[in-house]
């Protein structure tokens, strides 16, 4: 896929690199299961702020999770 068309795809947003998708997965982990300390936290809201690909993967994430618990 080329970059105008990633563009495209996320709305003309910035990515995550895949280092910062694979902390951030682990960061979604730890704070579905209420195990995410305070630095870990604020790790991972800025994750939401800086990257809407990710924010939208979360909620479908807590939608998962809600229907499992």
């Amino acid at each position: 896929m080329g970059t105008k068309e990633m563009m495209k795809q996320t709305g003309g947003r910035r990515l995550p690199t895949p280092e910062q998708e694979e902390e951030f997965m682990l960061l979604m982990s730890l704070a579905l299961d209420n195990l995410a300390d305070a630095g870990e936290t604020a790790k991972f809201e800025e994750y939401l702020a800086a990257y809407p690909t990710l924010a939208i993967q979360w909620r479908s994430w807590q939608r998962l999770h809600n229907h499992l618990v």
